[in-house]
């Protein structure tokens, strides 16, 4: 799909809304900065040739959790949402703070979203969340996942079929 020209940098089409509040100290995040390569996603370009600043951020303030809203809700949205879980990120992409321009995209994405252990909910959910008065339990299962990315089992543990056995000296293959 061509786009037309739309939020670009220095016009109305990119000004925040009058009634979000921004803190003083926040970290404005750039995409589709190129217009030689479209970039859906707040991580990344289409072809992952080149990164935002957001993950790197990300990681050094330890945050492990992404609220997502926006437009749209099947394309920027939804690829921002697909890679903060594939970068390990726990995910909640916020309903009603979207649209989109697919009804069956926005199935689609929401799906595809819960299938990778993100979460999909409304904005009055948002607050108990993030204060962390409200634990979802998808969310803790996506963080023992990625948690159990960096374990390394004992070779001789007989649960310890995410570990290659290294060969022995002399063993035949």
């Amino acid at each position: 799909i061509l786009w037309p020209r739309h939020c670009v940098q220095e016009t109305w089409g990119a000004e925040l809304h009058k009634d979000l509040k921004v803190p003083n100290d926040a970290r404005m995040v750039f995409k589709g900065t190129s217009s030689f390569v479209d970039a859906y996603s707040c991580f990344f370009d289409n072809m992952k040739q080149n990164e935002t600043c957001l993950k790197n951020d990300m990681k050094k303030g330890d945050i492990t959790d992404v609220f997502i809203c926006g437009l749209v809700t099947d394309i920027c949205v939804a690829w921002t949402a697909f890679h903060a879980l594939e970068l390990g990120f726990r995910t909640v992409l916020i309903e009603d703070a979207c649209r989109g321009i697919s009804p069956q995209g926005v199935v689609d994405t929401f799906n595809k979203i819960t299938e990778s252990n993100g979460l999909i909910v409304k904005s009055g959910e948002v607050k108990a969340m993030a204060r962390g008065k409200d634990r979802r339990p998808e969310l803790g299962y996506k963080l023992a996942l990625e948690y159990r990315k960096n374990v390394i089992y004992p070779v001789k543990n007989k649960n310890s079929r995410y570990n290659i056995e290294p060969p022995r000296p002399n063993q035949r293959f």
